[in-house]
């Protein structure tokens, strides 16, 4: 409830033409939501590893280890 007033004044701050994309607005939503008690979400979100690893973002030199293998390719099709 309380995250979409903090987003309005958070664009207006920035002078934002539009809004963000969708995929960024749960990502924001997302990281309010973490720290904020009050939202729904709060409690299950305290129960996620706040550090993971995803070979989405690794570095080139992290994403040479897969070479040859099927997992390149699929990280490669998601970045």
């Amino acid at each position: 409830p309380i995250f979409a007033p903090r987003l309005a004044e958070g664009l207006a701050a920035a002078k934002a033409s539009k809004p963000p994309p969708p995929r960024l607005r749960i990502l924001m939503y997302l990281i309010h939501a973490r720290f904020d008690v009050r939202a729904p979400q709060h409690a299950f979100l305290q129960l996620c590893p706040r550090d993971f690893e995803d070979p989405c973002w690794w570095s080139e030199e992290e994403l040479a280890e897969l070479r040859g293998t099927n997992l390149l390719a699929a990280v490669r099709g998601e970045q």
